[in-house]
């Protein structure tokens, strides 16, 4: 088995040791900020692209491979950590133009900041932060602008914040914003604006908001959210409307939501949604055309639906307290078209799945459907949402256009069901997706778009059991990658178009059934 290719997507199956993840790849994982996604959907797909991830050839251990979506042209790009010793850090990447970098381990410097155009060659270590053999810790790079940007420790700044041009020279350290030796303990990496947002400590103020330009000058504190060394704990950073909201407590007021545009007079509590000394913990942020929707809790204790455009007075619960129905602990919040989607709880129909125009009136449930837990996996597929319902133990598939009519069990022209596995992945509007059906095949790839012709098995690729397919990428029109095992190959490279007779191994890298247990949460990125 050969391929390390995934986006997030965490497997809870039953055959044995799936799920080994070494040590050092879930630590750095474990510092990865939370907008590292590079792959989403099937739109836009560069022209010649190329799909960069983590492979392991039985040989070699876990190095960074390449495909174009032939089998000529899948082949390990360089062996980083010479021979059976892996090279993987924190499987995830970004990119500048047709350029990959990430965090790698050539076994003499430790793990690095490392880039790659896909070639041998051009497949380098930017710099040896901490020189020798201990690492740098870097976190999961960011791109902004023409640089990337990342946490790194060295033993004279601790851990600080740096950036890359892609050069060595300018591989370089921006501020010390806790000088000296000691670390201002960095987290919560975002942009917005073109800007760097994220939270340090300069072990004056404490762990505070701070914003970066990249330039030494321009990295400054926002705002003493808590003052003093006490810190406001920031959180859930979350990028719209020229800036970002997040969640801080300022030692008044619990943690409430705010806003910054990334300047100090900019920066400031919304609105103390759960006044006083409460916390309304605002959660679960989705932007729809401008506004803001996430659950708070309330003066009553209750977490409810509310929006925001970012002032005071744009703030408010979508529904009032004289509505019929209300949406209690609103979760998985989905913009699709116009409406927002959301599993919620009321006391007469139990969890549900809700929808909002953003109005009091046009809050409502979308169907009242029997079953046994919060609708999941809710995923924009086009112009559709996909989501799971619990019955009679499986994740059964549905979609739903937002009304009563068009709110159906995903099935294909033999009524046959399907019961989703991992999440809902779009390729050019239709959902492809791992799962299982009434008719007893294992788990296997599917696809729909929504309608019973459009909704098949596109293949058994492991009779009679289960192939777990994972990983799912679009890489270009008619081609979609895929990890998933047929029994006899182990867990390699797939490729398909959506049709059983194209969809087709493109390669055995660790020729037979043995495997290495490939990381199904790595992320790769496709490059131009």
């Amino acid at each position: 088995m050969g391929v390390h290719l995934g986006l997030e997507q965490n497997i809870f199956g039953t055959t044995p040791n799936r799920f080994l993840i070494s040590v050092v790849v879930s630590f750095f994982l474990s510092a990865c900020g939370s907008d590292t996604r590079v792959i989403e959907s099937g739109t836009g797909a560069p022209a010649d692209p190329r799909y960069l991830y983590y492979g392991n050839d039985g040989v070699h251990g876990d190095e960074l491979w390449l495909t174009d979506g032939t089998a000529a042209g899948t082949r390990m790009v360089l062996d980083i950590n010479p021979g059976t010793a892996s090279s993987a850090g924190a499987t995830c990447f970004s990119r500048i133009g047709s350029v990959a970098y990430f965090i790698a381990n050539d076994g003499v410097h430790g793990y690095e900041p490392w880039k790659s155009d896909g070639t041998a060659a051009g497949t380098v270590m930017l710099k040896d932060i901490r020189p020798g053999s201990a690492t740098s810790l870097p976190s999961c790079p960011l791109q902004v602008g023409n640089s990337i940007y990342f946490f790194a420790y060295d033993d004279t700044h601790g851990s600080e914040i740096w950036k890359t041009d892609g050069t060595p020279a300018g591989t370089q350290l921006i501020k010390d914003i806790n000088p000296g030796a000691a670390s201002s303990e960095l987290s919560e990496l975002i942009s917005a604006n073109g800007l760097l947002f994220f939270a340090a400590d300069d072990g004056v103020h404490g762990a505070e908001i701070w914003a970066s330009d990249g330039t030494a000058q321009g990295t400054q504190l926002l705002k003493d959210v808590r003052p003093g060394a006490s810190a406001s704990n920031i959180g859930a950073l979350f990028a719209a409307n020229g800036g970002i909201f997040f969640v801080a407590d300022d030692g008044v007021h619990g943690y409430e939501l705010w806003f910054s545009s990334g300047s100090a007079n900019g920066t400031s509590m919304v609105l103390d949604i759960n006044p006083g000394s409460e916390n309304s913990v605002p959660n679960g942020f989705e932007l729809g055309e401008g506004i803001l929707y996430f659950s708070a809790y309330d003066s009553n204790g209750d977490a409810s639906l509310w929006r925001s455009d970012g002032s005071a007075g744009g703030t408010y619960a979508v529904q009032d307290i004289a509505s019929p129905l209300i949406a209690q602990s609103p979760v998985e919040l989905t913009y699709v078209a116009g409406l927002l989607f959301f599993g919620a709880w009321d006391s007469t129909n139990g969890w549900q799945l809700w929808k909002s125009d953003g109005s009091s009136a046009g809050t409502a449930i979308v169907k009242t459907i029997p079953n046994n837990g919060v609708p999941s996996s809710l995923t924009k597929i086009g112009n559709m949402l996909f989501f799971t319902l619990y019955e009679t133990n499986s994740d059964v598939v549905w979609h739903s256009d937002g009304t009563q009519g068009g709110t159906i069990r995903v099935h294909d022209v033999n009524g046959t069901t399907v019961s989703s596995v991992f999440r809902f992945v779009d390729v050019d509007g239709v959902a492809y997706f791992a799962g299982s059906d009434s008719a007893g095949h294992g788990v296997e790839l599917w696809r729909s778009d929504g309608t019973p012709s459009g909704t098949y098995l596109v293949k058994d690729i492991h009779p009679s059991a289960n192939a777990y397919p994972e990983a799912i990428v679009p890489l270009a029109p008619a081609v979609t990658l895929f990890a998933a095992h047929d029994g006899v190959h182990g867990y390699e490279l797939w490729k398909t178009d959506g049709t059983n007779q194209n969809t087709q191994m493109l390669l055995d890298a660790a020729p037979g059934i043995s495997t290495g247990y490939p990381y199904y949460n790595s992320r790769g990125v496709v490059l131009q």
